[in-house]
């Protein structure tokens, strides 16, 4: 399977929005700085779009040995041995981000949640998330297209 993250209305306004909100703060800086504060501007202003673009989630896939999830840079994969459960699981409005992002270029992140306890982020849209349990007792809510599809299509292959 193969399913693309859907960003809510909300995500996708907050990165435009936050996005051109740090162009411009470069591009003030740049004009009324000295170099050594604009250098620093811009190595924070770097360091928030990367972290983003590192942990952002595009699509989720799952075949026959894990789930991977794509991101912007890189790729986080999630072998069948090491999952314990999967089922369905928006999150509440009682989930409070740890570190993380809470609609810049999606949700990802550390997330605490009270019936759900601590657990790892990557989705766009909440109504589209499952929950992935591994024996570790680590645990990652993803979120794609066809949740329930891909919910249903992991079951199959775990043991």
């Amino acid at each position: 399977m193969n399913e693309k993250v859907v960003y809510s209305t909300y995500c996708r306004v907050m990165t435009i929005s936050i996005t051109l909100v740090l162009a411009a703060i470069c591009i003030f800086v740049a004009a009324n700085a000295r170099w050594g504060e604009f250098s620093l501007i811009l190595l924070i202003l770097m360091a928030i779009i990367g972290f983003s673009m590192f942990y952002a989630p595009l699509r989720v896939t799952a075949d026959e040995h894990g789930i991977c999830i794509r991101r912007l840079l890189g790729k986080k994969f999630i072998p069948y041995s090491e999952i314990t459960s999967v089922r369905m699981s928006p999150p509440t409005m009682g989930a409070y981000r740890a570190c993380g992002s809470g609609g810049y270029c999606g949700y990802w992140g550390w997330y605490n949640e009270g019936d759900t306890g601590r657990y790892f982020a990557y989705y766009g849209k909440a109504s589209d998330c499952f929950l992935v349990t591994l024996h570790n007792n680590r645990k990652y809510l993803i979120g794609c297209n066809n949740g329930a599809g891909m919910c249903y299509y992991i079951n199959q292959h775990i043991v």
